[in-house]
């Protein structure tokens, strides 16, 4: 047998230069600096998979497996250029759930492709150097090499080097992080959250991990989050206990002013302020401006998983989707459970008019506490589009009389919209609303944005109707004053760039916080009579979604541990900022990507006001990161939580 370890060897080189090529071009398309910021541990990782490749017995079987990877490195890069051109996030591998989103965004959005020749050029270089390369390796076997060298010899050699790369990968990679380690041995609490090792420890900002750390590592060891729960050892659970321990009940001026009320939170899909309409759309009108308390600095840079997520839970996993992983996980302290658990309420269930496969919710709301989630196909009224998204009117038209029942069982309803979702072509459902459109001369269906505003201020009066419904059964039912709302928009409209367009900014700019500014209302009498009393006519302090359920346990009167959540009470004089899982960390006044670096977007701020944002950085950083272990080893199933339990048990 001819030696084929030297080709084995050869082509192995190849592809660790070929990948590092291919990640130089990918990070410039991005935007990010040419190479990581630590690019020894993306080496590390790169070791690691590619120390694989070596115990592949054929050669040229290695190499198109080498193909392979690089070709699927290149999808990564597509994904990641055309999803950070749409709405500013990455791929990360809770993605695969979204399959559908993603073929129904390839069909409305101009896809970015040119970049694509420059990776198919990278690519015939490198099939083509592997052809000079037999040509030179024939020619140095004739010369140099014994023409025979047993099958096991090779073999051996061939699981002695991949040994070698993979531990060679796995030592780099631990050394280095022992470095990083030793670098905030001294560091004050604040440095030790701001620093590279507790990034690359928790992913907690997916874009700064990936610039710092490199794809492979930002996605090789990501696997692990994706997969959800782990093993804590019992330092780390005693740690969580401590932290816990500390929490302290708060309350204010609304602690249990609405106690015994029912509830209802509404998600409201790609909303923004010009959605609201005084003429088109009447009842959001007067919901966000005259009956509810308006939460003017309300911002979210999420996609709408999160929000949900982060309004059920008051919190999300830094890393990995609540979603699709965390599977045995179970949550005494999300919404619905603390609602099932410390009210009258019995009837708690979840509302989506989409299938509820998608975001995997038919099998995960039942996990966050909800009865289950009622989805379109238990919704015979609603006409399933050959678009995708369905009218809320028709959701509202068909459930209501479930969502709000009339024999005065307890309620909590959790409403998911849908109608407002990109894109916004032309619908064939929304003609009465175009015609209507024509005879006032609202948007002159003329240039591409005409269209898509049209279509997405029809949206709007689809869902001003169902808001309408909502409301006249709560007024049949008697429920009106004894039910407490909180409604909420989870991100901006990014399809056709009508949110960017309709702000002036451009997308690319993203310190520029007005663009994450959305409309949230809360609308509950008893507060509001309360509001009035004290003197409050909006709610001016920095809110996300984080902040829903603290909201409403406070409203209610439910003692919890507000260490538990990463949000806060609405009326609690203490603000977080929103740590981004899409980038970024800000409040209405600063915006930072690291935690350290910041910009303003006001023209006047005081220093009492950025130290202020960064206490409120690191509060929110270590809220984040103690609630990401408790998601990790899924400590509310432990027998220590249970034998000493926190207010939310």
């Amino acid at each position: 047998m001819k030696n084929v370890t030297l080709k084995k060897i050869v082509y192995f080189i190849l592809f660790i230069l070929f990948t590092l090529w291919i990640e130089r071009i990918n990070f410039i398309w991005l935007g990010f600096n040419a190479t990581p910021t630590r690019q020894i541990f993306n080496i590390a990782f790169i070791l690691m998979v590619a120390s694989l490749l070596l115990v592949i017995p054929n050669p040229e079987v290695q190499f198109w497996f080498e193909v392979g990877l690089l070709s699927f490195q290149i999808l990564i890069s597509a994904l990641n250029i055309n999803l950070i051109k749409t709405n500013g996030e990455l791929f990360f591998w809770d993605m695969l759930a979204l399959f559908e989103e993603g073929r129904q965004a390839a069909q409305v959005e101009e896809l970015t492709l040119k970049f694509l020749t420059g990776y198919i050029f990278v690519m015939l270089f490198f099939i083509a150097i592997r052809f000079g390369l037999l040509y030179l390796l024939k020619i140095i076997n004739k010369t140099y090499i014994p023409k025979n060298i047993s099958k096991l010899k090779n073999l051996v050699i061939s699981f002695v080097a991949f040994a070698v790369v993979l531990f060679s990968g796995i030592i780099i990679n631990s050394v280095s992080y022992n470095k990083l380690i030793k670098s905030v041995e001294n560091a004050t609490q604040a440095e030790i959250l701001l620093s590279d090792a507790n990034l690359y420890q928790t992913f907690y900002q997916p874009e700064l991990a990936l610039k710092t750390f490199g794809s492979y590592t930002y996605y090789i060891k990501g696997l692990s989050y994706y997969f959800g729960t782990e093993t804590g050892s019992e330092a780390l659970l005693t740690m969580i206990d401590q932290y816990l321990s500390s929490g302290v009940p708060e309350t204010n001026e609304f602690t249990g002013i609405s106690e015994g009320n029912n509830v209802i939170v509404m998600l409201l899909e790609s909303f923004e302020f010009f959605a609201i309409h005084e003429d088109l759309t009447p009842n959001l009108y007067k919901l966000f401006y005259q009956d509810g308390l308006l939460l003017t600095h309300y911002y979210g840079k999420t996609k709408t998983d999160m929000a949900e997520g982060l309004s059920i839970m008051g919190s999300y996993p830094a890393t990995g989707s609540i979603y699709t992983g965390f599977s045995q996980n179970v949550y005494p302290q999300s919404l619905p459970n603390m609602i099932r658990n410390n009210t009258d309420i019995s009837l708690i269930k979840s509302y989506h008019n989409n299938e509820g496969s998608f975001f995997n919710r038919t099998v995960a709301h039942p996990r966050f506490g909800f009865d289950e989630l009622i989805d379109v196909t238990q919704m015979p009224g609603v006409k399933q589009t050959k678009f995708w998204v369905n009218s809320d009117y028709e959701m509202l038209l068909d459930k209501v009389e479930d969502m709000i029942p009339g024999d005065n069982t307890p309620f909590f309803t959790y409403i998911t919209t849908f109608v407002m979702h990109g894109g916004y072509q032309r619908r064939a459902a929304f003609q009465e609303y175009y015609d209507h459109f024509d005879e006032i001369g609202f948007y002159p269906e003329d240039e591409a944005f005409d269209k898509a505003m049209r279509t997405y201020i029809a949206a709007a009066m689809d869902l001003d109707r169902a808001i309408g419904l909502l409301f006249e059964r709560l007024e049949e039912t008697g429920h009106l004053d004894d039910t407490t709302i909180f409604f909420f928009g989870d991100h901006n409209a990014y399809y056709s760039n009508l949110s960017y367009i309709m702000s002036g900014i451009k997308k690319e700019y993203v310190t520029l916080i007005e663009q994450y500014h959305f409309p949230a209302v809360i609308y509950d009498t008893k507060m509001k009579a309360k509001a009035n009393q004290l003197g409050i006519e909006v709610i001016d302090k920095f809110t996300t979604a984080a902040d829903v359920t603290p909201t409403i346990l406070n409203l209610l009167g439910i003692e919890y541990n507000p260490l538990e959540y990463v949000g806060y009470d609405v009326f609690s004089p203490v603000e977080t900022v929103l740590i981004s899982k899409l980038g970024g960390i800000f409040n209405h006044l600063f915006y930072s990507t690291d935690g350290i670096e910041t910009w303003s977007n006001v023209e006047t701020t005081t220093e009492e006001e950025l130290a202020k944002f960064h206490e409120s950085v690191l509060s929110t950083m270590l809220r984040t990161q103690f609630t990401q272990l408790i998601y990790q080893v899924n400590y509310y199933s432990l027998d220590r939580y249970r034998d000493d339990p926190s207010p939310s048990s």
